[in-house]
């Protein structure tokens, strides 16, 4: 169970150093599977993901950790348009 904290909602008591590896791993093995997103949407794993991040007493391999499943997570980007150089005519 996690600890409140005075005059907090409980949906917004970030973990903690100590409950993050479990909560961290959870998360890895979850998103590890191809339709994790499917079952309760990108967003909702962002969320978790962020409230994670949110505790001040992460250490830095927690960070390093949560970091990575954001990347995982993040929409892909759009291809970028490159520019060749050579002039186009439009006929």
């Amino acid at each position: 169970m996690k600890a409140r904290t005075a005059g907090a909602k409980p949906d917004e008591v970030p973990h903690g150093a100590k409950t993050a590896d479990a909560a961290i791993a959870h998360l890895e093995r979850v998103l590890s599977v191809a339709d994790a997103c499917t079952i309760f949407g990108q967003r909702y794993w962002l969320g978790r993901v962020q409230q994670l991040l949110a505790a001040p007493d992460l250490l830095p391999l927690h960070r390093q950790r949560l970091r990575y499943l954001m990347e995982r997570l993040a929409p892909p980007a759009e291809p970028s348009q490159t520019f060749s150089g050579k002039p186009t005519h439009f006929t």
